[in-house]
């Protein structure tokens, strides 16, 4: 068994966006809806995608009438906006690519994003160089913690998904991971550090734990 494939998970993973994430929800509703969204609602979403946030939010509050593509528009913007001043890669991401890529291990990126937050994201740290694709949440039917991103990861590297590693941060990352049939290395953020992400084949406190040992241990 070897890792001939690396697909990471982007936010939490890459770069510590999950405050800004819940600042743009939190500013929406309270703008447009005096809906007053709490760190405790935004748990239970984390790692999923926006038109499961806004389905679920559409039922649990009657006055958000917007279809779904207008509000992730709506909320993207507002990400954006608040991310741009703030945005940092996490510590260990520009060593490790350049490890992978010195091993001509290709990359991806699998993400519950949309396309413009990853867009923005990859692009303003310059990682883009490194991946051979970027999925995002509109790129399939089923977000995670089914395997469909992940999955359509690696059918776009044309990689086995016996043969991939993923990097996660959250619960639902490592279930979907799992469910893809790839094995994964758990790195949890501040959000997610009191999760399950017992699936994992592995769980480190950062990306500079991931080192050349461990990624041969694979093999």
């Amino acid at each position: 068994m070897s890792i001939r494939a690396v697909i990471s998970d982007m936010d939490g993973v890459i770069v510590n966006s999950e405050a800004e994430h819940f600042l743009s929800f939190q500013k929406m509703l309270r703008l447009d809806y005096g809906i007053d969204y709490t760190h405790h609602e935004d748990k239970e979403f984390l790692g999923t995608t926006d038109a499961h946030v806004f389905t679920i939010l559409k039922e649990r509050y009657p006055q958000i009438k917007e279809p779904l593509g207008q509000l992730i528009d709506r909320r993207t913007s507002l990400f954006v906006e608040i991310f741009k001043s703030r945005i940092k890669p996490l510590p260990g991401v520009y060593e490790l690519f350049d490890y992978l890529k010195s091993k001509k291990i290709p990359m991806a990126v699998g993400t519950s994003a949309s396309k413009k937050v990853a867009d923005f994201t990859l692009t303003h740290l310059k990682l883009l160089p490194y991946l051979k694709t970027v999925v995002c949440a509109a790129d399939v039917a089923r977000g995670k913690p089914y395997p469909d991103i992940f999955l359509e990861a690696a059918k776009r590297l044309n990689i086995p998904s016996q043969d991939c590693l993923v990097l996660e941060d959250s619960a639902y990352g490592v279930q979907a991971a799992k469910a893809a049939g790839m094995n994964c290395i758990a790195i949890p953020c501040g959000p997610t550090l009191k999760q399950d992400l017992s699936q994992a084949n592995h769980i480190v406190k950062s990306l500079t734990d991931i080192t050349p040992k461990l990624l041969e241990s694979f093999h």
